[in-house]
């Protein structure tokens, strides 16, 4: 299980291996066999890899949005896509984004 804790922690990992990983966490902590302080430190490691999730997910949200712009007169708009644009760079649309209070190490409050 080292091994999985390992390549867990990267935060780097592709959108897929994140999700993997996740629904492994998940599955750990739905059997309830782990100890009280491991299914926590389980479920911060999950917190990071779902804002890691979301952050990707954004991203590829905000390039298909700047790619299906289309200006008034039908023409197709494009704007420059910047990777590091963070959601809040970006002026409100009018939806809350829902939130996981964590500290800077990733731990929940």
């Amino acid at each position: 299980m080292a091994k999985k804790k390992a390549a867990s922690k990267k935060t780097d990992l592709k959108f897929e291996d994140a999700i993997s990983n996740l629904e492994e966490i998940v599955g750990d902590l739905e059997t309830g066999n782990l100890p009280l302080t491991e299914s926590i430190q389980r479920y911060e490691e999950g917190v990071k890899l779902l804002k890691q999730c979301h952050a990707s997910l954004d991203q590829v949200r905000r390039k298909i949005e700047l790619l299906t712009q289309v200006s008034a007169d039908g023409g197709e708009t494009t704007t420059p896509f910047d990777a590091e644009e963070t959601p809040q760079d970006r002026p409100a649309r009018g939806k809350a984004d829902a939130a996981v209070e964590v500290d800077e190490d990733g731990r929940l409050f």
